[in-house]
């Protein structure tokens, strides 16, 4: 909503013409003077819920080996393909 505001503030201002970076944060800094912060206050609070994965470890302990064999000076002989 902020974005759609200030981009259609931006262009009955300045119309289709380029903008400089400085042009678009002074009218944006004159602009938040008067912009209505009531029109965010209608937004619920944000509720979310976390599900716990049935088996973390599936990610978690091979990321964390690869993060260790990456940056540690620990080295590890990676088992080769045949399986020996």
């Amino acid at each position: 909503m902020l974005l759609e505001q200030f981009h259609r503030k931006l262009r009955d201002e300045f119309g289709e013409q380029p903008r400089s970076v400085s042009d678009v944060l002074h009218f944006i800094e004159e602009n938040l003077k008067t912009f209505r912060r009531s029109l965010f206050l209608k937004f619920p609070d944000l509720k979310f819920k976390y599900i716990e994965e049935t088996d973390p470890s599936r990610f978690f302990v091979p990321y964390i080996w690869q993060v260790v064999c990456r940056m540690s000076n620990l080295h590890f002989r990676q088992p080769s393909a045949g399986g020996s």
